[in-house]
């Protein structure tokens, strides 16, 4: 009768360890759809950001639209998802963009 109470015991700590376990998972799995959706978010804010740095870059001094200037965009936004995390992404050197700008600007001038 011992042992059967002693198997009863450790069945019931056990099944709330296994409770415990369920009820961490669930928790962790909300943080993550949360964290997804303010990705999301974040997203279509930068593709904002982005197309209205475009449309500045193709206007001159006075606001006007000018020559076409080449600009490149990646063309799909995914491609970054398959980089491993860290690559690349941001190592761009925006000063040498700034003084190449400033450098046609000063021969146009």
């Amino acid at each position: 009768e011992e042992l059967r109470k002693a198997q009863a015991e450790t069945f019931q700590l056990l099944d709330q360890e296994l409770q415990d376990r369920a009820q961490d998972i669930s928790c962790s799995e909300q943080a993550l759809v949360s964290e997804r959706q303010q990705i999301l978010r974040s997203r279509g804010q930068l593709a904002m950001v982005q197309a209205h740095v475009v449309s500045l870059l193709g206007k001159d001094k006075h606001g006007e639209p000018g020559k076409p200037a080449s600009h490149i965009l990646a063309d799909e936004p995914e491609a970054e998802l398959d980089a491993p995390e860290g690559e690349e992404m941001w190592n761009m050197d925006w000063s040498a963009v700034t003084a190449s700008q400033t450098q046609q600007e000063a021969q146009v001038a």
